[in-house]
């Protein structure tokens, strides 16, 4: 025999008489509703308190049943709990630390374990046996560790608000055994409930979409085979039968060189795939409209030009031929239709511009941007001579763009500084260049009327006046035409706040 069972009262006694005598663990009673406790260094023997008379359950236990011997050694507080409540067995720790078993622990974790209970500064953990006992162990939780438990609990839940949030989950696939396991935000994802089975390797397939299956498994291969990870776009089947775009990327684990599984990540991408081929349907569409619009647009100028001068032609020759005919008042109304034909021929050489400025592919290449802007002055030398004109230009970078174009959008921004000068003062025009971030910067500057702050978004719109014709002429295309251009090369154009009179247009070209 091990050692004996007295109560509490002898078990003080023997304490008393006995100093190498070690309490081992108690045992319950039955028969005097009473803790006994089990001294497994003495043979002690107590004619008041059998072996029998504290239930079938003893014998076994302190004979034979190696659960003892386990959890005797256990630093942590343990205890078996029979299955209608009563203390079986309990360690020397759980002795020392909580003694008697409480009574709204006899039945908790019943139904099933292993389940955490946490108290004020300990955790309990109760585990189902097979033969109905459950095993109660209890640990002391330090208060730093408390802390740091409950950090790291805020820190899972944000992460998986986060998760669920972003329609982001992990998974890992057990290459060996077949299986695949998805956490709760893929679950989450998909639709699967908490007791929905995962589909396992074999039965996956059938989730991804008949037209993508093979380039899954292409990627999946290559990953297997190769440095590559695997990284792969397809639709997945949700629960609700609906496909659903994902994008899923692993790395491959290995043992000894082979592969042995693979952890990743798939996030739901349903929406923004969506929204990218509603993009990119609109853009072919927007894009087919453009070129019609501009094909319209040449033509219908191309083939207004003739009729348009005819009539310019003869409305010349009434007035030359038969002024003699006609009084002063029909002469002017003679004047007025001419010039009213004149304009419009401008209108549609701006018109034929515009759609020039934006047809064909831009071909751009290196070169000094100084070029350009000495052959726009060039364009414009009797304009400049007549005006008395000053023009300054710093030496200017080399630019990659379209040398045409770029000529185009220097001759429309000094043509306006020329056109908008204020009254006896002679035309200044600087043209500066510097360098930033995204590319060079280069501003054509003036001294002429100036343009109010409210103005400045609809300078760049097509047929946008800020005067009346017959004191500032001009098509209202010419800005609009610069900033085609100078989208098409990837930068942007704008006015620049300017203090006093004058105006300061800026362009960016990047690198």
């Amino acid at each position: 025999m091990h050692g004996v069972l007295c109560n509490d009262r002898e078990g003080a006694r023997l304490r008393n008489m006995t100093p190498r005598a070690m309490a081992r663990g108690v045992f319950f009673d039955p028969c005097k509703q009473q803790v006994a406790t089990f001294y497994g260094q003495c043979c002690l023997r107590d004619p008041g308190l059998s072996m029998h008379s504290v239930g079938v359950h003893t014998q076994p236990l302190v004979a034979s049943d190696p659960a003892c011997a386990v959890l005797a050694a256990s630093p942590i507080a343990q205890a078996l709990v029979a299955a209608d409540g009563r203390l079986f067995y309990a360690n020397p720790a759980w002795c020392e630390q909580i003694g008697d078993l409480p009574p709204a622990w006899r039945t908790v974790g019943h139904n099933g374990g292993p389940v955490q209970i946490e108290e004020t500064g300990r955790r309990m953990t109760i585990a189902a046996l097979a033969d109905g006992r459950r095993l109660l162990s209890v640990e002391n939780i330090a208060p730093e560790t408390r802390r740091l438990e409950a950090r790291l609990r805020a820190s899972e839940q944000r992460l998986g608000a986060a998760l669920a949030a972003a329609r982001l989950g992990t998974w890992r696939w057990d290459i060996a055994h077949g299986t695949i396991d998805w956490d709760a935000s893929l679950r989450g994802v998909v639709g699967l409930g908490d007791t929905d089975p995962t589909p396992d390797a074999a039965a996956f397939s059938e989730w991804i979409h008949p037209d993508d299956r093979e380039r899954v498994d292409a990627s999946l291969q290559s990953a297997l085979t190769g440095p590559d990870d695997y990284d792969v776009l397809f639709r997945l089947r949700h629960c609700d039968g609906a496909w659903h775009w994902h994008r899923s990327r692993g790395q491959v684990e290995r043992q000894d060189g082979k592969p042995v599984a693979m952890i990743g990540a798939c996030i739901d991408l349903n929406d923004l795939k969506t929204t990218e081929e509603h993009l990119a349907r609109k853009a072919i569409e927007l894009e087919r409209s453009n070129a019609e619009l501009e094909q319209f647009a040449y033509i219908a100028s191309h083939d207004l030009q003739e009729p348009l001068r005819m009539i310019t032609s003869y409305l010349g020759i009434l007035q030359r031929r038969y002024a003699a005919l006609f009084d002063e008042r029909a002469r002017q109304y003679f004047a007025y239709a001419i010039g009213g034909a004149e304009r419009m021929r401008d209108l549609i050489r701006a018109v034929l511009d515009y759609s020039h400025a934006g047809a064909g592919p831009l071909v751009s290449e290196p070169f000094p941007c100084g070029h350009a802007l000495a052959d726009a002055l060039a364009n414009l030398r009797g304009t400049l001579a007549a005006s008395h004109a000053a023009v300054h230009a710093d030496p200017l970078p080399t630019l990659r763009a379209n040398r045409t174009q770029l000529i185009r959008v220097f001759q429309n921004l000094i043509s306006n500084a020329l056109k908008f000068r204020r009254a006896e003062v002679a035309p200044a025009i600087v043209i500066r260049a510097r360098d930033s971030d995204e590319g060079w910067v280069i501003s054509v500057s003036d001294n002429g009327i100036g343009i109010a702050a409210e103005d400045h978004q609809r300078l760049f719109q097509i047929f946008q006046r800020l005067h009346a014709i017959d004191r500032y002429p001009g098509s209202g295309i010419g800005l609009a035409t610069c900033r085609k251009i100078i989208d098409r090369h990837g930068g942007r154009i704008w006015v620049e706040a300017q203090a006093g009179p004058g105006a300061t247009f800026a362009f960016l070209i990047p690198r």
